[in-house]
């Protein structure tokens, strides 16, 4: 952050020139994260007229004008012979906040509560009490600052607001100061409630709320544009009269048909949803971001820190932890599809309440029937103790209202806790409760590291055909020990048959046929399955192209048949074993394995495939050897701040002779994602501390290298009112 308001500080080191000189920098700002040329395009470039140093000399450039208190990304390239060289990656800062502004000059100044009939400009000069309504404002193009000042309304009986705005056809901003609710008792009575008003922006408010049924900010129906930032709201509201509708939300924007951002708040409490944000039809961008809610207590089934029920929401870093449920995204038509869900960080609990008393569950994200939905890079722990409920830390379900199959939904890179504390409720990480009905499911389910308590994969109720689930880390939780009940996958699919359900190249520990079955499952099917890599030479050690790859099980039956390429390469999947009703592992191995090529030679051979396996074949002396020799550590390895909560890690490739199949990340010892590509961000991380980051080589027979680590501090909070 810059030193006077509206500011930023860029500091980095010039890069060397390669014979042409730097003539310049150019400088792009986003509010969404920047992590390839493709977003980079998107951004705004900020004008600036830096003159740059000598190559590997420290640049500082200053940037002003900016929105206080954002969060904003910023990327710099160089310029040489008149181009911008290439995006490598952009960091965060919040803008500099510095004091307040003056009042708009020719304000009006409001000493005490009324009726705003006349647009312009009103600024509250003193702490105001009123019984009802404090300000009501029918006018267009009205912005209300309350100047730092308290609005305690609702003192007397009957429904009352802070603000209150109806059918307001024209731009309304209401920002700067308190509004507390009064104890006069009435029922919904809400600290901002506007409706039909075309464009709107709530900004710098601290709302609280007591009263049965109230909600902190209420935003319903608007045509064009919303915006809620950098507010606190404490809705403390004991009383849900019906938690499905309207029920009660700290921050409610509805029928919100525009564009809509809601960003930096801080929410304290509510007893059901911290943000609820719902809107068929979407014009404009559609964005959650930066965003704290923090000490929430669900006090009714179904209670989310975030209900995003809205067309194409970009939903990233915000930072979830409470007695509630974490993200919902769901559709009922047209609302809830198209969504990202990516960088947050999450940590929930939640509780048995009067709907449900004896059982209860805990979603961290709850994917129901929103097709397109993308949820990547995030950081979810779910606890269960036995004054707290189940937890299924990602629950999927993939129908929608009317039975039919949702598509193109992802979950990818995320990390995933599921931990227990107690006996009387399961940590299951990831819930499959409903599958698709036809004979196809695209989910993609890749790049995870999953840890579980008591099941690692629950597949339940509707079931449905499952998916394919690949290259994800399994891992078993002990912190109830080593004697208590656990499985790597639970079929209790009571409702529809459930087929389909495979695991490709998992790196775990475990026993992937830890499989059970809860009684009265309907069919199933899940397969546990391998990549098979070859390197095919020759007696001087060439490659062998075109040469026929069959691979076959001990029943006979063909698994892959390929070629080499021209590298003498060649890979394939094998299924391992089947599983189905009753437990009965079907093991397929060992696998006759045979490569042929005219006038070079012909191996055959039974070869035991229990994990990524890679062979290295002698076509010309007949002879195979699997590969068991570890890949090289990468020599070269970076670790650069992002943001608060993001690290980006680089390193160089290191080598192997069956090729690298991926590499596996860690923070602090502990395993944190896995990938393919020599980059990886790391969400989740806490503002301001030391991380130390390791990254080992994984080849195409399941090998490993030595880890080669660096170290990083994350940057300042970035999240939250910051102003």
């Amino acid at each position: 952050p810059g030193p006077a308001r509206g500011s930023v500080v860029l500091r980095f080191t010039s890069p060397p020139t390669g014979g042409t000189p730097v003539t310049g920098y150019e400088i792009r700002r986003s509010v969404r994260l920047l992590e390839s040329e493709a977003d980079l395009a998107s951004a705004t470039v900020l004008p600036q007229a830096h003159v740059p140093a000598a190559a590997g000399t420290l640049e500082t450039i200053t940037l002003t004008g900016l929105e206080p208190g954002q969060t904003l990304q910023f990327a710099v390239r160089p310029i040489q012979g008149g181009t911008p060289g290439a995006f490598t990656y952009a960091a965060a800062s919040r803008v500099g906040v510095g004091a307040g502004p003056t009042a708009a000059a020719g304000a009006t100044t409001l000493t005490a509560p009324g009726i705003i009939s006349t647009p312009g400009t009103y600024v509250l000069d003193r702490d105001i009490t009123a019984t009802g309504t404090a300000f009501r404002i029918t006018a267009a193009d009205v912005t209300l600052d309350l100047g730092g000042h308290t609005i305690t309304y609702g003192t007397g009986s009957g429904r009352a607001h802070g603000v209150h705005a109806d059918g307001v056809n024209g731009r309304l901003v209401v920002r700067g100061g308190a509004i507390v609710q009064g104890g006069g008792g009435g029922s919904a009575c809400h600290g901002v409630r506007l409706i039909a008003v075309n464009d709107v922006r709530v900004s710098g408010l601290n709302v609280t709320v007591t009263g049965r049924d109230a909600d902190g900010i209420s935003i319903v129906s608007v045509p064009q544009a919303v915006r809620v930032d950098h507010c606190v709201v404490h809705c403390g509201t004991t009383v849900v009269s019906d938690r499905h509708w309207p029920g009660v939300a700290a921050i409610r924007i509805d029928d919100a048909r525009g564009s809509a951002q809601i960003d930096h708040n801080r929410i304290t409490a509510s007893p059901q949803w911290g943000l609820r944000l719902q809107g068929d039809s979407s014009s404009g961008d559609v964005l959650v971001h930066h965003n704290q809610v923090l000490g929430t207590k669900a006090l009714v089934a179904n209670g989310y820190m975030l209900g995003i029920y809205k067309r194409g929401a970009d939903v990233f870093e915000n930072h979830l932890e409470g007695e509630s449920r974490g993200i919902h995204v769901a559709s009922s038509g047209s609302d809830g599809i198209d969504c990202r869900v990516h960088h947050n960080v999450l940590r929930v609990q939640d509780q048995t309440n009067a709907e449900y008393p004896d059982h209860h569950w805990v979603h961290g994200i709850k994917i129901e029937g929103a097709p397109g939905c993308k949820v990547h890079d995030n950081v979810i722990t779910g606890v269960a103790d036995d004054e707290h409920a189940e937890v299924r830390a990602i629950d999927v379900g993939l129908q929608n209202q009317a039975n039919q199959n949702v598509q193109g939904v992802e979950i990818v890179r995320n990390r995933v806790s599921a931990l227990a504390r107690g006996a009387r409720f399961r940590a299951n990480a990831l819930m499959w409760s409903q599958g698709t009905a036809g004979s196809t499911n695209d989910l993609v389910v890749r790049h995870n590291v999953f840890t579980a308590t008591d099941r690692v994969i629950m597949r339940e109720w509707g079931g449905g055909r499952g998916a394919l689930m690949r290259d994800n880390v399994l891992r078993r939780d002990l912190g109830l020990g080593a004697g208590h009940e656990f499985y790597v996958e639970e079929f209790g699919n009571g409702g529809t048959p459930n087929p389909g359900n495979r695991l490709l190249d998992t790196v775990t520990d475990l026993d992937l046929l830890q499989v059970t079955e809860y009684h009265g499952a309907k069919p199933w099917d899940a397969t546990r399955e391998w990549t098979l890599a070859l390197l095919v030479r020759d007696a001087r050690g060439a490659a062998v192209p075109d040469a026929v790859v069959t691979v076959t099980d001990a029943k006979g039956e063909r698994a892959f048949e390929t070629r080499t390429d021209a590298e003498g390469r060649a890979r394939g999947t094998v299924v391992q074993a089947r599983l189905a009703n009753g437990l009965r592992p079907d093991a397929r191995g060992p696998f006759t394995v045979r490569v042929t090529k005219g006038g070079v030679g012909t191996w055959e051979e039974a070869v035991p495939i229990a994990g990524r396996t890679a062979l290295i074949v002698d076509l010309t002396a007949a002879t195979a050897t699997i590969d068991s020799t570890a890949p090289t550590a990468p020599v070269t390895f970076f670790a650069s701040p992002l943001s608060g909560s993001r690290v980006l890690l680089r390193w160089s490739a290191g080598s192997d002779a069956s090729g690298i199949a991926a590499w596996l990340v860690y923070v602090d010892g502990e395993p944190a994602g896995i990938t393919d590509a020599q980059r990886f961000t790391v969400p989740g991380l806490t503002p301001g501390r030391r991380y130390t980051f390791a990254v080992r080589a994984l080849d195409c027979g399941g090998n490993r290298s030595e880890p080669v680590s660096a170290e990083a501090t994350t940057r300042l909070e970035d999240r939250g009112p910051g102003r």
